[in-house]
Order: C-alpha cells, then sequence, then structure tokens
C-alpha cells in the first residue's frame, strides 16, 4: 500500500492562476521524501519553503526507497541526492489534481535545492522529473513504481534533510 507525504498549502493553478478546488484541509498529497503513512500525518505536514525529510536509519543513514517495518507503512520514496524535481500533486484519494477553472490535470509540486516551493506544470507521461541544471525537464516514469522493499523495523525516528542535517521538533511515527 502505498504512503504519501502532504502539503498544507492554498496554492493556485500553475496554468491559470486560479485557486485549486475541493482540497480537503487545503491538503495536496505526494510521493517523495519520508511518506509516514496512507493518511495524513498532522505533525509531519508539509508548508512551501520546507525541506524534504527523510528518516534515518539505526545508523544515522538515509536509506533511499525503502519501507520500514511497522504498523503505518511508513518510508522513503525517492533518493535524496535528486533534489531539483517534479514531483505529481495528488489529492487525498491518490489521484492527480485537477484545475476546475482551467481544466489542468498533469500539476505538480516542485522541489529545489531539496525544499518545496509550490506548484508548476508536470509532465503527463510520469509521476517524477528530475530538472536538469539547465532546467530541462527529465521524466523518470522507472522511478513510477520503483521497488520498494521492506526494512528491519528501525528504531530511530530521527528525520533529516537530504544532506543529513537533523530536523529538530519532527519525529517518524
Amino acid at each position: 500500500m502505498a504512503s504519501y507525504a502532504h502539503l498544507v498549502a492554498r496554492e493556485r493553478c500553475p496554468g491559470c492562476s486560479a485557486e485549486i478546488a475541493g482540497l480537503t484541509m487545503d491538503l495536496i498529497g505526494f510521493q517523495w521524501g519520508y511518506c509516514p503513512s496512507r493518511q495524513p500525518w498532522n505533525d509531519l505536514f508539509y508548508r512551501v519553503g520546507d525541506a524534504i525529510r527523510w528518516r534515518l536509519d539505526d545508523k544515522g543513514r538515509i536509506p533511499p526507497w525503502v519501507y520500514f517495518v511497522g504498523a503505518l507503512q511508513g518510508g522513503n520514496v525517492g533518493d535524496p541526492s535528486a533534489r531539483d524535481l517534479l514531483v505529481r500533486a495528488l489529492d487525498l484519494n491518490g489521484y492527480g489534481l485537477t484545475c476546475a477553472a482551467c481544466g489542468m490535470s498533469d500539476i505538480a509540486i516542485s522541489i529545489r535545492g531539496g525544499h518545496i516551493v509550490g506548484l508548476e506544470p508536470g509532465l503527463a507521461d510520469c509521476d517524477i522529473a528530475v530538472v536538469g541544471p539547465d532546467g530541462q525537464m527529465h521524466p523518470r516514469p522507472d522511478w513510477d513504481h520503483h521497488p520498494m522493499p521492506e526494512i528491519p523495523k528501525v528504531r530511530s525516528r530521527t528525520l533529516a534533510t537530504g544532506e543529513g542535517l537533523v530536523i529538530a521538533g519532527k519525529r517518524a511515527p
């Protein structure tokens, strides 16, 4: 079962600037970084400007593309070395966002330098695109269904940035 991270924002459509209608509690789901659960996890909601969080293992490393054994089935979705990318924006049912005003349906959360910066037009053929140094989008459809093995129970609840800096006040459930 997929896990998600959630952005709390009243973001506007990147196509027409209309407010995106129909969001439950202004939550936009996505799959990148530490995704604690299928359901929204209030203590770990993101806001625009926040650094992407990753859960550390018991040796203080960030294991990419793994689920952590446990009741919530949270995991590190992605690889922290990818710091500039677009990831598909989702509603709380796991479906892509669609703007009611203009019909834009390929809406993505923009991550630059490992921080959430807002919404941008996404790519139709994949959920994740890496942004190259030249600003070109490089679709990564191979990451849409990347293998996510489970790793043995991890005691650490520590969350960190992609550089490994511990984030004070935020803990994995």
